[in-house]
């Protein structure tokens, strides 16, 4: 039951960052940036949701059912803030070596 709830609700994170984003672009200057804090709300909905899609992709492998649709439902919760982590590090070794 609760792989089938985490399923439908792995869409969860990149939709409200998603409408997030729109609320934050009707504002400018400064007021973007104090908007722009809202955004991590859900980038770490989407850490949670990666971590408990792990948790569950684990116990399913031990009952010995199948994964594909959980793993990519973990893909998908996790890709938020996968792509931050990606952009943070790219960041970081630019201006490291650059």
């Amino acid at each position: 039951m609760i792989h089938k709830i985490f399923i439908w609700t792995s869409p969860l994170p990149l939709l409200i960052f998603w409408l997030v984003t729109l609320y934050a672009r009707q504002f400018e200057g400064w007021g973007r940036g104090a908007a722009g804090i809202l955004l991590l709300g859900p980038i770490l909905l989407s850490f949670i949701m990666g971590a408990m899609g792990i948790v569950l992709i684990v116990q399913a492998r031990k009952q010995k059912t199948p994964v594909a649709n959980l793993s990519l439902s973990t893909g998908m919760a996790a890709a938020l803030f996968l792509y931050f982590l990606a952009k943070g590090i790219v960041l970081e070794l630019i201006s490291s070596f650059g």
